[in-house]
């Protein structure tokens, strides 16, 4: 079953970090099984002053990925996937974000079914 009007979706992404260790992600777009765009980015460290974040930018406002992939710097686990053709929304937002469990923080992919209006996110 087909979407009758095209999917937009932002085209940053931010990335939390709780651990008080600095980490690079990875991410990758998918464009059906084609990669459509692949970025990293370095994450700084959560310390008593708040959470490490950063940003991806750039990523081509044309793109409506079907599938990403995110991983964590030494993450032992298979990357975090989000599969955009399960969620009908009009417009997706998406946040990631690496918890503070140690030793192997997990990185979660937190989503909005309208980043313009709500910004009430649900995990993956």
């Amino acid at each position: 079953m087909g979407r009758a009007t095209p999917r937009r979706s932002s085209t940053t992404l931010r990335v939390t970090n709780q651990d008080s260790r600095a980490h690079t992600v990875h991410v990758l777009l998918f464009d059906g099984d084609s990669l459509a765009h692949w970025a990293s980015q370095q994450v700084p460290a959560a310390d008593d002053e708040g959470l490490g974040t950063a940003t991806f930018e750039g990523y081509p406002p044309d793109l409506e990925p079907t599938r990403l992939l995110a991983r964590r710097d030494e993450q032992t686990s298979a990357a975090t996937q989000f599969d955009f053709t399960a969620h009908d929304a009009d417009c997706l937002g998406l946040r990631l974000e690496i918890g503070e469990q140690r030793p192997d923080p997990h990185l979660v992919v937190w989503y909005t079914g309208d980043p313009c209006e709500n910004e009430t996110a649900t995990a993956e």
